[in-house]
């Protein structure tokens, strides 16, 4: 579930479904995956909220180099928006 706020009024509620071999781990990253792609689409500041620290140590910090092994695609793209 996404919900993006403006001034405290919710103006977006989004609903995804996952297949049931998705873990909520990948929920989670799938999650922030997409409230990074809607925030990138605004001119503004945002805040992106979650209570998920590993998927967000998994985004910023990932525990392999990539040119060591091949990496999940949710992590790698979140990050991507992020290391600029």
């Amino acid at each position: 579930m996404l919900y993006a706020f403006e001034n405290g009024i919710k103006v977006l509620e989004k609903k995804g479904k996952l297949e049931k071999f998705h873990t909520v781990f990948q929920a989670e990253l799938i999650g922030l995956k997409e409230a990074n792609i809607s925030a990138s689409q605004e001119n503004e500041i945002t805040k992106i909220w979650t209570d998920s620290l590993s998927s967000v140590m998994a985004v910023l910090d990932p525990p392999y180099p990539s040119s060591t092994r091949p990496r999940h695609p949710v992590p790698s793209h979140t990050e991507s928006k992020y290391s600029g």
